[in-house]
């Protein structure tokens, strides 16, 4: 009897600690929402490359919450199990400072510039800028552009 009762805890358990970690999962993609819906307005390739950026971000979005998941199990496991708990707090400071590795990365590697005195005119889009009435090309009619000449 207590053998079925442990068994059916464990499993109630681990099916509340992967409904937590989707639902972390989801919550870090929807962040990157707002991205999705403004490379869906560029003409012609909008909607192409929204689906891309959908499916980057639902990548990218998984690494940050493993490391929640972790860092919320793990910090209920130091006090129950003082060892598995520790290493999954070990594997979370390993994904920040992964996480924290990467930015530093990308910022020497000029993925997204500050401007200074001798560097590029500061943005925070490196060399993805945002179009502007400025960097808009010559052949900015997109209707005829996109629209079928023989109808």
């Amino acid at each position: 009897m207590f053998e079925d009762l442990e068994n059916a805890a464990s499993s109630l358990t681990w099916i509340l600690r992967l409904l937590g970690f989707i639902i972390g999962w989801v919550a870090f993609f929807l962040l990157a929402g707002p991205l999705e819906a403004a490379a869906d307005c560029v003409p012609c390739i909008g909607p192409c490359l929204g689906d891309s950026l959908a499916c980057v971000a639902s990548i990218v979005s998984c690494l940050p919450a493993t490391a929640c998941a972790l860092a919320v199990i793990g910090i209920v496991w130091l006090v129950m199990r003082p060892i598995m708990g520790g290493l999954m707090l070990a594997v979370v400071c390993c994904i920040l400072c992964a996480l924290g590795g990467f930015k530093i990365y990308a910022q020497q590697a000029g993925l997204s510039t500050k401007g200074g005195e001798d560097g590029p005119e500061p943005t925070e889009y490196g060399a993805f800028a945002p179009l502007t009435l400025h960097n808009w090309p010559q052949c900015h009619n997109v209707p005829q552009l996109c629209s079928n000449s023989g109808m």
